[in-house]
Parts: C-alpha cells; sequence; structure tokens
C-alpha cells in the first residue's frame, strides 16, 4: 500500500506532540549531511510502500532533528517506518550500576534493573544451604528466573521451582547442618 512520505514524517511528528516548526535539521544519523526542514519537504513528497518486502525505499541513515527528540528510521522484515526518540532524562536520585553483561546472570535480563535484581538474587541464594520442601538440604549452585539447581550432597544436581527453596539460617546450619 502506498503511502506519501512527507504526510508520514509530519504526522510521527505531530502524533508525538512536536510541529514540524521545531525541526532543528534532517540529514545523516552521523550528521555528516544535514539540510533544514524547507529543503527536506522539497525532495520528501513522494509515494513509497512503507511494507513492499523487496527492500528499503528510504535510506537507512535519515533522522529528524529536533530540540531533545529525534526520528530514526527502523525496518523489519522488509517493512520500514519512523521511530521517535527522545534524549533520556536522569533522575532526582540516580542509583549507580556495575554490570551491563546480561550472560553475567542465568536468566534473561533485558534492562539495567532486572539485570541488578537478578545479580542481586544469585547472591543471595547461590553458594547457600538450603532446605527442600521434602526436608533435605543441599547447596544451591546455580539461579534461574523461575528454579535453582541444588546440589544435595551424596544424591547429585537437581532442579527445584523457587517457592520449593528456603533458605537455611547460618545458626541452624550450624547447629543441626551437615
Amino acid at each position: 500500500m502506498s503511502e506519501n512520505f512527507l504526510q508520514e514524517t509530519v504526522q510521527c511528528i505531530v502524533k508525538n506532540g512536536h510541529t514540524t516548526d521545531e525541526v532543528l535539521w534532517v540529514g545523516s544519523d552521523d550528521g555528516e549531511y544535514a539540510i533544514s526542514w524547507a529543503d527536506f519537504v522539497k525532495i520528501a513528497d513522494f509515494e513509497y510502500d512503507p511494507d513492499n518486502h523487496r527492500g528499503l525505499e528510504v535510506v537507512a541513515d535519515l533522522v529528524v532533528v529536533g530540540d531533545g527528540w529525534w526520528m530514526e528510521r527502523d525496518q523489519y522484515d522488509g517493512t520500514e517506518w519512523w521511530s521517535f526518540k527522545t534524549i533520556p532524562l536522569v533522575s532526582n536520585h540516580p542509583q549507580p550500576f556495575n554490570l551491563i553483561n546480561i550472560n553475567a546472570v542465568h536468566r534473561n535480563a533485558g534492562t539495567i534493573s532486572a539485570l541488578l535484581k537478578a545479580r542481586e538474587e544469585e547472591n543471595k541464594f547461590l553458594g547457600k544451604r538450603v532446605r527442600l520442601v521434602d526436608g533435605r538440604t543441599g547447596t544451591v549452585v546455580s539461579v534461574f528466573s523461575m528454579s535453582m539447581k541444588v546440589q544435595i550432597k551424596g544424591d547429585g544436581i537437581y532442579g527445584f521451582l523457587k517457592e520449593d527453596i528456603q533458605l537455611i539460617d547460618e545458626s541452624e546450619d550450624k547447629i543441626g547442618g551437615e
């Protein structure tokens, strides 16, 4: 289905609460090429098929830049569109972080917050003594989003759901532990 590229661009700007008067420049995402909004209007008024599945019809590095926001081209499986972006603002009380490698934990953690929570949970359980729902005790060797692997002395490593595992208090472990 054919669309007018200029109209699509203007609609994206307006839909996100801005006007074309706020556009500072249009060009390549590396800033090596740039033109005014007025010059962009002269070359952007054409029909194209954003769902053609034959390849891109608009250059992939095109950006429309405003003060604190920009639009960039995105595409997937032969479909292309504008994505609206804003400069992230830091909160009044930002928290430090020291981990960005998702592979550092044994689960899918796609955000900094999820990754740090996963690491915190790993630190809470990994290597700790636990009591299982059936009364056996063991040591946690792996922590996952829904389960843990527990080494049971003389019996091997088994997977258990988190709700079936209880941390053993260190004082309890010294008195009645193995």
